[in-house]
């Protein structure tokens, strides 16, 4: 009787092991790779809807959501810090995480951040095809758009080491 049980106990175990990776292999996003992902349509507040409608020497993305705090004091610094840069010199895109748009719309128009290139990624295919990890991240890309710079997080060493990466790229 003993065995029995434990044999119906390792089925069901099984069982549920098979079921969650079914679930999670059929709810995971298809056919988006970092390759792949420069193709993608989001949805966007501006004209652009690919990142690669970007023409700017350099690219550099964003990744943020309202709810992150370090993120909400980062955009208005980076609008600023890259006020000074042409388009042909580089390109900045910010990619919304928020579940909701109307949520990034509503703290963009409160914060004069309209401006800004925000591709609206609910579904978080960029974040997987990045593997980003955490917010906010910052990606910087250059011209054959490969990756150079992974900035993680918004802290004073961090903006000192993309101050440092921006002065490289003017070189």
């Amino acid at each position: 009787m003993n065995k029995a049980k434990l044999t119906i106990f390792l089925v069901a175990i099984a069982s549920l092991a098979v079921g969650l990776l079914s679930y999670q292999q059929i709810n995971q996003p298809k056919g988006i790779t970092a390759t792949g992902i420069w193709q993608h349509s989001f949805e966007s507040n501006h004209n652009q809807m690919k990142l690669a409608d970007f023409q700017g020497r350099y690219l550099i993305v964003d990744f943020w959501a309202t709810w992150c705090k370090p993120c909400v004091k980062s955009l208005p610094y980076y609008q600023t810090l890259f006020a000074d840069y042409s388009e042909e010199e580089l390109s900045f895109a910010t990619i919304n995480i928020d579940m909701e748009r109307a949520d990034a719309d509503a703290f963009l128009a409160k914060n004069a951040l309209n401006e800004m290139n925000v591709f609206y990624d609910n579904q978080g295919l960029a974040e997987k095809a990045f593997s980003v990890k955490g917010y906010p991240t910052m990606l910087i890309f250059n011209e054959k758009r490969e990756l150079i710079e992974h900035l993680s997080g918004y802290t004073q060493q961090n903006k000192e080491a993309l101050k440092q990466r921006l002065a490289e790229l003017r070189q």
